[in-house]
């Protein structure tokens, strides 16, 4: 009877049961090391698994270093920009609190000195101060005569009391198609009125028309005022002297700046005759505190149609009067 008891399961020929009983002999066959290579070259697979570790650990090497240069790149420029952006707020500051504004012309005491020390250009004079005293946002005084007649005189004596002022500002040529910018954007901002002065100009100085217009406009987009006084030379000294203060030169002027949008005034210096530079002569002497001097003898050494009254210091000095 304990034969037939075990009777079921050695006949049971089910398909499930035997391919249970299959799989489980199989693997008890492998496990008895059957086929030993396999299992061998299953070990030397293990170095697969190393080599993925070591790819990965390479790339997450070069991660961290990115972040660390990006990180210190990001840092040294905010440095630079927070450094160079104090400067300039400092800078600003430091303008703003001592920046000095004129308001406007002293009219009364600039005719009093014109009349005095300007010889000979007494229309000059009385024209020059009504273009002062004239109220447009932007307005453009043209200065123009030979030489020596008293234009440059003119603008030093305009500007004496004004030149410790931050937005009144002094060029001569050809400094200031190279200067004027960022000074002259100070006044701009900081005062209600600028006066910009540009000397030593002649005809062939036209380059100048666009750096005005760029000014003016800048001014006008700005709601402030502006003064410009330009001063011409009207003789030509490239190849040889040539008097060329005539109808012309005042039209070519007029066509140049023709569009420029400014009251425009301009404002003719005459020739000097021999009186004008006696007067020149005798004022310098007083200044120099000379006397018993023949001012007909010292006359001799000038040439007044071709210098007027300029270098009369300087040539009286010369002469070891002074």
């Amino acid at each position: 009877m304990n034969d037939t008891d075990y009777e079921p399961m050695d006949i049971d020929s089910s398909s499930n049961s035997y391919t249970a009983m299959e799989i489980s002999y199989n693997e008890t066959v492998l496990g008895d090391n059957e086929h030993p290579e396999k299992v061998v070259e299953n070990k030397n697979l293990t170095p697969t698994g190393n080599i993925k570790k070591e790819v990965k650990k390479i790339h997450l090497n070069i991660r961290p270093l990115r972040k660390n240069n990006v990180f210190y790149f990001s840092n040294r420029y905010t440095l630079f920009f927070f450094f160079f952006g104090s400067v300039i707020i400092s800078i600003l500051s430091y303008k703003a609190v001592n920046f000095k504004c004129s308001y406007g012309f002293n009219v009364k005491l600039i005719k009093k000195s014109l009349s005095s020390k300007v010889i000979g250009q007494q229309d000059a004079i009385e024209t020059l101060i009504r273009a002062m005293e004239v109220n447009a946002s932007s307005k453009i005084l043209f200065l123009y005569g030979g030489t020596g007649v008293g234009k440059s005189l003119s603008i030093s004596i305009v500007l004496d009391e004004m030149l410790n002022c931050s937005n009144v500002y002094h060029y001569t040529m050809p400094t200031f198609a190279h200067k004027f910018s960022t000074e002259l954007n100070l006044g701009l901002i900081f005062c209600k009125e600028t006066i910009l002065v540009v000397d030593d100009l002649n005809a062939e100085d036209k380059h100048i028309k666009p750096i005005i217009r760029d000014i003016i406009d800048k001014t006008e987009s700005l709601g402030k005022n502006i003064t410009i006084i330009l001063v011409y030379s009207c003789d030509n000294m490239y190849s040889k002297f040539v008097k060329a203060c005539n109808k012309s030169f005042l039209t070519g002027l007029q066509q140049v700046f023709g569009n420029v949008k400014a009251l425009k005034i301009f404002i003719r210096y005459k020739p000097l005759n021999e009186e004008h530079l006696k007067k020149c002569i005798e004022n310098e002497l007083v200044n120099s505190q000379i006397s018993n001097v023949d001012v007909n003898m010292v006359m001799k050494n000038f040439n007044v149609a071709h210098d007027g009254c300029k270098g009369v210091y300087t040539k009286v000095k010369s002469l070891k009067i002074v």
